[in-house]
């Protein structure tokens, strides 16, 4: 009788099914963690377009909102259209309006949109708001947690996340 060395099926089965085990508890948490960083960079975003445009509103004669990119003093350079109040850029649409600017997720099954307000002549305002779909509430939720000191607020169903 020789003497084999090896694995045997069933350790082989094992360790496929411990693998699998772990990969079937992991992936979630990676494909939040990637909705997480794609909506960090969607605020970013509406964080310096809120900014630059509080910059501009302020220098123009009549204290108007910029409603277009290109009256901004930066530049998305792959945007889709720098003379509309809507553009794409990433995997993001946004609009300018004249109370606020607003970003949408476009691509994925995940939907959420975030809105910065401007303030009023005051200074009152100037929320980012967080809104989503049923299933991606809890991206909202939990940046809402993060930055609000005094707990989570809501304005007009909206998450408050600053």
């Amino acid at each position: 009788m020789r003497n084999h060395s090896g694995f045997t099926l069933i350790e082989m089965l094992a360790v496929v099914l411990i693998i699998g085990m772990l990969v079937s508890v992991a992936l979630p948490q990676y494909k939040r963690s990637v909705v997480r960083a794609e909506a960090m960079e969607a605020l970013s975003n509406v964080k310096t377009l809120q900014d630059s445009a509080l910059r501009a509103k302020a220098a123009s004669p009549n204290r108007t909102a910029p409603t277009t990119l290109n009256q901004l003093d930066i530049d998305f350079f792959d945007a889709s259209s720098k003379d509309s109040s809507t553009f794409s850029f990433g995997r993001y649409n946004y609009s300018m309006g004249t109370d606020a600017i607003t970003v949408q997720k476009t691509a994925g099954s995940n939907t959420y949109s975030f809105k910065a307000y401007y303030p009023n002549l005051n200074g009152i305002g100037g929320q980012i708001t967080c809104s989503a779909d049923a299933k991606t509430t809890w991206l909202c939720e939990s940046m809402c947690l993060e930055t609000a000191s005094g707990g989570c607020t809501m304005k007009n169903g909206e998450y408050v996340i600053n």
